[in-house]
């Protein structure tokens, strides 16, 4: 399974000219921890997320200081996004595999990438996508198999059954390379962790 497959493609983007308060909105409004930044041509130039947006933003408590001296100036709050966008943007191809996807995910500590395919932000992806495809249903995750297998390898009456995201397979009569073929497809169902193929015709 491919990035493309599980992405998020009506993206909620800024401009490096949207109001970071605007930009903060957004965020609020649609649960975002970051949001894409991109120019007129919808490339993808950065990325602003909700540190970038607090900072400066929120002024300490004025009490603490009334018998002391007066506060230290602070560096005052960028006014647009352009400001205080990251740049320097971890981004992925809709094209690479999911696991190579979470792997990245994983080793940088990112929750959400953008997808970039000839620097055009075509979508997004979250550690949640991810999850939703693991969480599917051990029923709905068979059917699927069982459909995908119909159709490669239609000599072989397969047997399926699917228990935490594993699935096992059965083939009667099925040779070596039927049941490599099996493996492959079946491992390319979202949702499958596992693949196991039984040395028996049934399963048990």
């Amino acid at each position: 399974m491919k990035v493309q497959d599980l992405m998020t493609r009506a993206v909620v983007t800024a401009r490096p000219g949207t109001a970071a308060k605007d930009a903060a909105r957004l965020l609020v409004e649609g649960g975002f921890t970051t949001l894409p930044v991109v120019d007129d041509l919808d490339r993808l130039v950065g990325v602003v997320g909700e540190a970038d947006l607090l900072r400066n933003r929120i002024l300490p408590d004025p009490r603490t200081s009334v018998h002391d001296r007066p506060p230290e100036p602070r560096e005052p709050a960028s006014p647009t996004v352009a400001e205080i966008m990251v740049t320097d943007v971890v981004a992925v191809d809709p094209r690479v595999h999911v696991a190579e996807l979470s792997k990245l995910m994983l080793e940088r500590h990112l929750r959400t990438l953008p997808v970039v395919r000839d620097d055009v932000l075509v979508g997004v992806i979250s550690r949640r996508d991810l999850l939703r495809m693991i969480a599917r249903e051990d029923d709905v995750i068979a059917t699927d198999v069982r459909r995908q297998l119909s159709v490669a390898t239609g000599r072989v009456p397969w047997r399926i059954s699917v228990a935490h995201g594993v699935v096992t397979l059965a083939g009667e009569g099925a040779d070596d390379a039927e049941r490599h073929v099996a493996t492959v497809v079946a491992g390319a169902v979202p949702g499958v962790v596992g693949v196991e193929v039984a040395e028996h015709d049934g399963i048990a």
